[in-house]
């Protein structure tokens, strides 16, 4: 079965980033593993049982008494890749370190999918420097004569990683290599197909809705052949959200219906969850709300099982929204504040979501502009939130936004906007504020940060953020704003996270 890959962006303005049950199976894309006796062979099942039973395969490779330095190697990947497939990052982490010191024993094709894996491992705890070390060094240690299946799967490893650490130039490097190299030799199927995944979340990345299209659907084709439907299927889901994202929705009902009877056929209910989560964002689009209230329950019900908040939430606010245009004008004259606020508000942390923020900030500008006074805007994300997911689950992640979201509202004037965008990235509008003012109100809001640790249980976990700061220029428009702003984010990330770092009115 290919380890197939798809970044899934949802929402009608497709730019909510999640990793769907595909992420891991093409960042883990090893080749299999030429083995020899007993212990190897050993070795040899557990992997063979990764797919389709993760906890079986750790459990059958945790029983291995490796007899060498390449069986200890070969071991320690296949215990890195299960357990991350349950969820155990750090787990995996400890199943590679116990083997390091057995690399200089084994060949460098070895060293290189050790060094893959570690790139995995790294990647999915958030460790972008770290992943994109190791996987330079996986790439660095394949020569000209190694086999191309080999070389396309460390490279689109590393296109992966490059673009989860915003190193686009490396990214586009990468990809034109990995697309060099299938165009040009003789790929694996499996390997290519992994490959064309790629590129297309590459291209969709950069907004090329085209070549994004057609490397998915191409990517489909590639699964025909190798004789995997799922695979397929997971092609055809990716295609399907580009081209909702660009609008453009003739058939996509059709593919759809295909797609959710595919999924539940399969008996693969995240995969049929995240289906009925675009069904109800078509009929939304489309106009038909009945059908968007329906889907929109189903995609929530079937989320809220999973243990997915992020999306479950998404459904609810579909729901919302269909039952709001449902109304007649007389119901919507009685409930419709109450409906408003339930489309336009975070159901987590009561905030204004984003929807909100673009329909109240817009009106913000133009009377700031007609008055002449000044705006600026705060752009903010938590630092390493996922560690305190990963550390204490979601429930304690949930109560961090609470309560950082709480802390936005105490530190607010009466005509500011805080909102969140979207899992732990939040904005604040701050009229009759210039730069230096917004400034200010950033650096208290990071000492009342400071001043607030979350307690879980005997744990004091201190939550940190960096800030981006912008004014509103002349004549600018938000989503100008907003980027300038997003570029003094990132700005103080680099710089060492926990601090503001500002973008010039003309920059």
């Amino acid at each position: 079965m290919p380890r197939s890959f798809v970044i899934a962006r949802f929402g009608a303005s497709g730019n909510a980033p999640l990793r769907p049950r595909w992420v891991l199976r093409c960042l883990l894309a090893l080749a299999t593993l030429p083995l020899s006796a007993a212990s190897a062979d050993e070795i040899e099942r557990a992997e063979a049982l990764l797919t389709g039973s993760p906890a079986a395969a750790v459990e059958r490779a945790a029983a291995v008494e490796p007899g060498d330095a390449a069986e200890a190697i070969r071991r320690a990947i296949v215990l890195a890749r299960g357990r991350l497939m349950l969820g155990a990052s750090r787990q995996a982490e400890q199943a590679l370190d116990e083997a390091r010191e057995r690399l200089d024993e084994v060949d460098d094709a070895l060293r290189s999918r050790w060094y893959r894996t570690r790139a995995t491992v790294a990647f999915s705890l958030g460790e972008q420097e770290r992943s994109l070390a190791a996987s330079r060094r996986a790439l660095g240690l394949l020569d000209a004569a190694v086999p191309a299946t080999e070389r396309a799967e460390a490279l689109a490893v590393a296109v992966q990683v490059a673009l989860g650490a915003r190193i686009y130039s490396d990214a586009l490097s990468f990809a034109s290599d990995l697309q060099q190299l299938i165009s040009e030799r003789d790929v694996e199927a499996t390997a290519r197909y992994d490959a064309e995944m790629m590129l297309a979340v590459l291209h969709r990345e950069f907004g090329d809705t085209e070549r994004a299209s057609s490397t998915y659907r191409r990517a489909a084709r590639t699964a025909v052949e190798i004789g995997d439907p799922m695979a397929e299927a997971d092609a055809r889901f990716a295609r399907v959200q580009v081209l909702m994202n660009a609008e453009r929705l003739d058939g996509l009902s059709d593919d759809l219906d295909d797609l959710e009877n595919r999924y539940r056929d399969a008996g693969d209910d995240f995969g049929l969850a995240m289906v009925v989560l675009e069904q109800a964002r078509l009929a939304l689009q489309q106009g038909r709300f009945p059908a968007a209230l329906a889907d929109g329950h189903v995609a929530r019900t079937l989320l809220e099982r999973l243990s997915v908040p992020t999306l479950a939430q998404r459904a609810y606010h579909f729901e919302a929204e269909a039952l709001l245009l449902m109304l007649p004008l007389w119901r919507q004259r009685r409930y419709g504040s109450e409906l408003s606020r339930l489309a336009l508000s975070d159901s987590l942390t009561r905030l204004p979501n984003r929807r909100a923020f673009f329909q109240r900030a817009e009106g913000a500008i133009r009377e700031a502009g007609r008055n002449g006074i000044p705006v600026s805007l705060l752009m903010i994300d938590l630092d390493h939130f996922k560690r305190v997911n990963d550390r204490y689950g979601h429930h304690v992640g949930d109560r961090a936004l609470e309560e950082f979201s709480d802390c936005l509202r105490n530190n607010a004037r009466a005509g500011d906007l805080p909102a969140r965008f979207g899992g732990e990235e939040f904005a604040v509008l701050l009229p009759s504020t210039d730069l230096e003012g917004a400034r200010r109100v950033a650096e208290r809001l990071l000492e009342a940060l400071h001043r607030q640790p979350l307690r879980v249980g005997s744990d004091r976990v201190e939550l940190r953020a960096s800030i981006g700061v912008a004014e509103l220029g002349p004549g600018e428009a938000l989503d100008t704003l907003i980027k300038r702003a997003d570029r003094a984010l990132y700005r103080a990330k680099s710089d060492g996270r926990d601090r503001v770092a500002w973008a010039a009115a003309d920059a």
